[in-house]
């Protein structure tokens, strides 16, 4: 007897003499069963026709079933009609019965997946007030060491991870350096001996780029101080300063071998996010606290009265070097101030190991200018040129100096060769969207200005002054390519 299920046929029972009768309690599709006249039953099915040996099942909604009687050879198939009601009858209950154990399973699996995700909804609340609390702790701690130390300690005891650590990037070295992780054991132990090259893999690399997001390597070999230790999966999600990766989280499941739910990962994303935040923190209050030392210090190695005095005598000299460092005509500093802070700054890069940039400035023309308008209306035009001048810089830590007639220098500490270039070029147009007119120049019948820059890292040995004359070059190559352009000088080299 067959089950008719759409245009699938499943085998429900059948006897014979030898075997008696056999019963599925799951229907077995006749596909798995040799010798069956498929072609016949599919006929009867289908197109309603007789077929001697298989006789339809049926209920009001059309056939249900087959039954296929083998009789012997040279005698016809007859069936009791009251049989093949009661068979139908029974194969229609049969086919009700498994249309319920399916309902009733499909129900039982939305159930469990029910369950499921009440239970992790449930572990996510939970892990997230353990976050909020973790972060109000980390924003107690005093140092940078006891933040490292605790933000493992919280990963590995309350928020489920098997091993982490913290790791901190010198991206211009390209090495990361350990804080505190966990040993095979699980314990939190102090890797701050540890450092290594950035791994070029693309699992790291994702990481470092992506914002916000967890990069998981399932199946994978797990480390420890770049030991292979075992398998399993790999978690690392970066810390971020802005658009800065100043370091990372890593987690896995070396020592329980849980998968990583869902959940689990924005946690993770969310703690990553805080451990960043309070880094930067915590660096900037032990910056303040090793001023207010220094501060403390100098007050208690002075008397009151000796310090007013000092003051007094210093706001003084302030005043008198401010008058005497600023050019009466522009309101730039001087000649004389912008030797001594060459002088200042070069001394402090060749100590800080950085960069030091110089653009020098000429006007296109400006004799010519004042020929055409007169010498009070060149003044008014070299004041226009500072002011724009002053408002391209970093007033902070840069500086803008007349260097003489209608030549001006941008002093720029700390900036890279590229920067130098970009502040440069930003230089040029302001001054050519002044849009003072100018009918001598023949450039542009506009007042412009030709600049020469360099950008250097100072050695010992190397004077100052070299700056000034590699500045000069690149300035005398501008003019001779036909002015209103900015050259860039490195050694040997000019790049316009």
């Amino acid at each position: 007897m067959l089950l008719v299920d759409d245009q699938s046929l499943y085998l429900v029972a059948r006897a014979n003499s030898n075997e008696g009768v056999q019963y599925f309690s799951t229907p077995l599709s006749v596909y798995q069963e040799p010798d069956f006249p498929l072609m016949s039953c599919y006929s009867v099915i289908n197109e309603g026709k007789r077929v001697d040996g298989i006789l339809p099942l049926e209920n009001q909604q059309g056939i249900i079933g087959l039954l296929i009687v083998e009789a012997k050879k040279g005698t016809s198939v007859k069936v009791n009609e009251h049989l093949l009601a009661a068979l139908s009858f029974g194969l229609d209950n049969y086919r009700l019965s498994l249309i319920h154990q399916t309902q009733q399973s499909e129900l039982q699996r939305k159930e469990l997946a029910l369950a499921k995700s009440d239970e992790q909804t449930a572990a996510f609340s939970g892990q997230l007030k353990e976050l909020h609390e973790i972060t109000i702790e980390l924003s107690k701690l005093y140092s940078l060491d006891e933040l490292y130390r605790h933000t493992v300690e919280a990963g590995t005891t309350r928020l489920d991870i098997d091993r982490m650590a913290v790791f901190i990037m010198d991206t211009e070295r390209d090495m990361y350096f350990g804080t505190y992780g966990t040993n095979e054991q699980g314990e939190v132990v102090d890797e701050s001996y540890f450092q290594n090259n950035i791994p070029n893999v693309p699992f790291v690399q994702e990481a470092l780029t992506r914002k916000d997001y967890l990069s998981v390597w399932h199946d994978a070999p797990i480390l420890h101080d770049t030991k292979e230790i075992g398998s399993g999966w790999n978690a690392m999600i970066a810390l971020w300063h802005g658009d800065e990766t100043i370091g990372w989280i890593a987690c896995d499941n070396f020592i329980n071998h849980k998968p990583l739910p869902d959940y689990q990962k924005e946690v993770l994303i969310l703690l990553a996010t805080t451990v960043a935040q309070m880094i930067m923190r915590k660096q900037a209050e032990e910056q303040v606290m090793l001023l207010n030392r220094e501060l403390e210090l100098r007050v208690r190695e002075r008397t009151t009265e000796l310090a007013q005095a000092y003051r007094a005598l210093a706001d003084a000299n302030s005043a008198l070097q401010l008058v005497s460092a600023i050019d009466s005509l522009t309101g730039l500093a001087n000649r004389r101030a912008f030797d001594e802070r060459l002088e200042s700054e070069w001394i402090n890069a060749l100590r800080e190991r950085s960069n030091i940039s110089l653009i020098l400035i000429d006007v296109d023309f400006f004799k010519q200018y004042n020929d055409r308008f007169g010498h009070p209306e060149g003044d008014v035009c070299l004041q226009r040129i500072s002011q724009t001048l002053k408002e391209c810089v970093n007033g902070n830590k840069d500086l803008v100096a007349r260097y003489g007639g209608e030549e001006i220098v941008l002093l720029c500490p700390g900036i890279s060769a590229e920067q130098t270039a970009v502040l440069a070029e930003l230089c040029r147009k302001k001054i050519e969207q002044l849009n003072i007119l100018h009918p001598e120049n023949g450039i542009k019948e506009r007042v412009t200005i030709s600049l020469g820059h360099v950008c250097i890292q100072p050695v010992n040995g190397m004077p100052f002054k070299n700056l000034i004359c590699i500045a000069d070059q690149a300035l005398y190559q501008a003019k001779q390519t036909g002015r209103n352009i900015s050259v860039q000088a490195e050694y040997g080299q000019l790049k316009s």
